[in-house]
């Protein structure tokens, strides 16, 4: 009876190691499954962050607050031609007339160059 005794405690022991051996293997793989995917994330992390850099740098803050120069004066060349003729056929025009001057407009205020 002993020797059955310990024939199956050697069997249940190596059951038991069997299961380790593939709790561990299964730990393994997934601690280089995250960190397969955090190097993933960190290196389209670090892309992202050089497009915003360069889509955001200084250059476009200056440019984007030209553009909201270029449309308050536009909408403010709107609003006091709607106020001195009390037309809409008027301030269509002077809309199109900055419609077609835009690129001059934008020459001048958008592509200027720092001094």
């Amino acid at each position: 009876m002993s020797k059955e005794r310990a024939r199956t405690r050697e069997q249940r022991e190596a059951a038991q190691q069997v299961l380790l051996a593939q709790r561990e293997a299964e730990r393994a793989a997934k601690r280089e499954a995250e960190a397969k995917r955090r190097r993933r994330r960190q290196r389209r992390d670090l892309l992202w962050r050089r497009i915003r850099l360069w889509q955001h740098g200084p250059q476009h803050r200056r440019d984007r607050e030209r553009w909201a120069a270029l449309g308050t004066l536009i909408t403010c060349v709107l609003l006091v031609t709607y106020f001195v003729t009390w037309s809409l056929r008027e301030v269509l025009v002077v809309a199109l007339i900055c419609v077609v001057a835009s690129p001059v407009l934008i020459a001048f205020i958008v592509n200027r160059k720092q001094s």
